[in-house]
């Protein structure tokens, strides 16, 4: 299998799973399926179990906007995209916000998710 073959295979497998991720939230829009919920959505069997197994399964949907969107509904994406936009936008034009709350959340937020995958990641191997 050459490096373009396992490059197009990845991007059809992610292309699908972000359609069974669409599919969850359509049937859930405002609460979401809840927090790390989708090996148990997808696969029927919780963290603990599939690890105990040792089976292969979907940990997230390699999405962030999605993870949000499954973990917290569509509500829960509307805020993180606002505090995201708000605070992108408060940095390319140089205002130095008087609170920095929000600019602590998103980074909060996105280091949290970011070594969750590392954890889970380290789990599988």
């Amino acid at each position: 299998m050459t490096r373009d073959d396992s490059a197009s295979e990845n991007f059809l497998y992610r292309v699908s799973l972000w359609r069974q991720a669409g599919a969850l939230l359509a049937r859930q829009p405002l609460t979401g399926i809840g927090l790390n919920a989708l090996p148990i959505a997808i696969h029927g069997k919780a963290l603990p179990q599939a690890l105990a197994e040792r089976s292969w399964l979907v940990m997230h949907p390699h999405n962030l906007s999605l993870q949000v969107g499954l973990d917290f509904g569509l509500p829960g994406l509307l805020f993180t995209m606002v505090l995201v936009l708000r605070t992108i936008v408060q940095r390319s034009i140089f205002i130095e916000p008087t609170n920095r709350t929000e600019y602590y959340c998103v980074a909060s937020v996105i280091n949290i998710k970011q070594a969750e995958s590392q954890h889970y990641g380290a789990c599988l191997n």
